[in-house]
């Protein structure tokens, strides 16, 4: 159950299970369970962390993993 775990043990997570490049939207498909403002601080703190970085704006926006 994602929402038992922290916002940095769904980051780690996620980042060692998936692909390189993905959206706000595939990492709501691995964590189904939670919201999208959450997903959207996990990002911005994996941004803040500087273990993924941030392209394009809104609906096109596209992280990659560092």
């Amino acid at each position: 159950n994602s929402r038992i775990m922290s916002d940095l043990d769904r980051i780690e997570y996620f980042l060692s299970h998936n692909k390189k490049e993905f959206t706000r939207k595939d990492y709501m498909n691995v964590f189904k369970d939670i919201s999208s403002a959450s997903a959207s601080r996990d990002l911005k703190k994996a941004l803040e962390l500087k273990l993924i970085t941030k392209s394009g704006a809104k609906n096109t926006t596209l992280y990659k993993i560092k």
